[in-house]
């Protein structure tokens, strides 16, 4: 064969190679995308599944989650378990590569309230898990009898609206003290988000004024109730 006979089937090949790329490579990404996404259905992080998207066999993934956990679990699921049937080997993972763009964004800590009358007051709130709630009103509870009074608690949990605190050492400190006194004015009623100082409510003002107040504290009328 002639070196001219030789370039045209050389340029035919290559432009045979190059049409059949352009269109397997974009079937082996969508494939790879929905059997990710299916991998992925189901597992709650707290947010929206995270994207996927691939070029070739290299995935890139984006989105939020609320824990490290769950970050390391989606990039395991995507490293290890994609399967595609047909393409390469069904008992293979053509992933070669996964680039993590997750944002590990926990949700905001519980809140709490102290409702007192003097010595005697009540501690309020929703947090996250049973745990946290069991320790923190013990804590609470310690601290505000140290001062002379005596606190009760009535703390709810809720796992699906917050996350634990990452420290609570401001909230112990700056934890109101007991009115020993114990006058007429001596009601008081304290609000804070876990981890952060109290904020003393103005029992006395107008009900726009008190919700105003309120607007901080992610309380509703159904997390209100003890």
């Amino acid at each position: 064969m002639t070196p001219a006979r030789w370039l045209i089937a050389g340029s035919w090949l290559l432009l045979f190679w190059l049409i059949a790329g352009a269109v397997w490579v974009p079937m082996l990404e969508r494939k790879l995308e929905i059997e990710a996404v299916k991998l992925l259905d189901g597992f709650d992080t707290g947010y929206a599944r995270a994207e996927i998207q691939f070029s070739g066999q290299q995935a890139h993934l984006t989105g939020k989650v609320r824990h490290q956990a769950e970050q390391v679990e989606i990039l395991r699921r995507i490293s290890d378990q994609v399967r595609v049937p047909g393409i390469l080997s069904s008992g293979l993972n053509p992933v070669t590569q996964v680039t993590d763009g997750l944002e590990i964004v926990p949700y905001t800590s519980g809140w709490l309230m102290i409702a007192a009358q003097g010595q005697r007051g009540m501690l309020l709130g929703t947090l996250a898990t049973e745990y946290e709630a069991r320790d923190v009103g013990r804590l609470m509870e310690e601290r505000w009898s140290k001062s002379g009074g005596r606190l009760s608690s009535a703390l709810k949990t809720d796992a699906t609206r917050f996350d634990e605190a990452p420290g609570i050492q401001t909230t112990l400190d700056q934890l109101p003290q007991p009115d020993l006194q114990g006058g007429g004015d001596s009601a008081q009623v304290q609000i804070t988000i876990l981890g952060t100082g109290w904020k003393r409510l103005t029992l006395d003002a107008a009900d726009d004024f008190l919700r105003q107040q309120l607007t901080d504290y992610p309380i509703t009328e159904r997390s209100g109730r003890p």
